[in-house]
């Protein structure tokens, strides 16, 4: 069970009180889910003053993990998606369905350009399995070592700062 569904079995079965940490975690949860969040919703649904939870929702919005909003907070648009090592480590089958139809889209002795991203990182994931003898131009370190791994694939690798 995760931190953030004890804190919910721990609000709802009335086992005592939560951590600052398990606030923060169901607190961001709840925004996630729901894009916004009302300070007096949360404040009911923990158990605490509303008071608490403002506190909680300036410390979260000076972090960069929320945005403060008159009575509440949404999610943070430059949070809201997870790092790359995360992202690959969801929506695996979608990801990997998306990378191996667009592999299946590149033909023999093209050039092909890469971008960064977990579901590009796939698509080459796919292209390096098969041999047709590409020309893989790239900015991301990761496309870049798995088309490296076979010999029929030439990779040239960009700036990342272009």
């Amino acid at each position: 069970m995760s931190s953030t569904s004890q804190a919910r079995a721990k609000t709802t079965m009335g086992q005592g009180r939560l951590t600052k940490k398990e606030r923060h975690e169901l607190i961001l949860s709840e925004v996630r889910r729901s894009a916004s969040i009302r300070i007096s919703k949360l404040a009911r649904r923990i158990g605490v003053a509303g008071e608490t939870i403002r506190r909680d929702l300036i410390e979260l919005g000076e972090a960069g993990l929320l945005n403060r909003t008159y009575g509440g907070a949404t999610i943070s648009l430059v949070t809201s998606e997870p790092v790359i090592s995360q992202r690959g480590l969801i929506l695996v089958e979608e990801r990997a369905r998306i990378g191996r139809g667009a592999a299946s889209l590149i033909g023999k002795g093209q050039i092909v350009m890469i971008d960064g991203g977990s579901t590009t990182f796939e698509a080459a994931r796919y292209l390096s399995q098969l041999n047709r003898d590409l020309i893989i131009i790239t900015n991301s370190p990761g496309v870049a070592s798995v088309a490296g791994t076979k010999s029929d694939l030439s990779r040239h690798p960009l700036p990342r700062n272009l």
